[in-house]
């Protein structure tokens, strides 16, 4: 690719650095890949070959200093995804008690309506007795 062209989409930048697709996306997120997005829609990439170049050579120069760098965001990345997690155990949690009571309730419902039924089935075959009795 000539060097003043400009890269307009992720497999194009994934192309020209060697790289796949979703490497070149993560480099983007954390180790500062100078991809521009402009206008409000995000889905818009823009790089430079040049400074994709510079972006590289910079990497390659301090690789003791980047590691490390990237080692505690690679930290931060887990523990937030650790407190993501545990936060939706608290809410799945939460939902299993919220639907253990709810099932409860239904039971006892249940088994009350059983019971009225119970009783007006026994009321019935009283009542249905008491006729056939008085009809005799």
């Amino acid at each position: 690719m000539p060097t003043g062209q400009v890269l307009t989409s992720w497999k194009e930048i994934a192309a020209y650095m060697g790289k796949g697709v979703r490497t070149v996306q993560r480099w983007e997120s954390e180790m500062e890949l100078p991809v521009r997005r402009p206008g409000a829609d995000r889905h818009i990439v823009l790089a430079f070959p040049q400074e994709l170049d510079a972006w590289a050579r910079r990497k390659l120069e301090a690789p003791a200093e980047r590691n490390v760098s990237s080692k505690e965001m690679q930290q931060q990345h887990t523990h937030a995804q650790l407190q993501r997690m545990r936060n939706l155990v608290r809410i799945m949690m939460d939902r299993l008690e919220t639907n253990r009571v709810y099932a409860e309730k239904l039971r006892q419902q249940c088994e009350s309506s059983r019971f009225a039924a119970k009783q007006r089935k026994a009321e019935l075959a009283e009542f249905a007795g008491t006729r056939l009795s008085q009809s005799a």
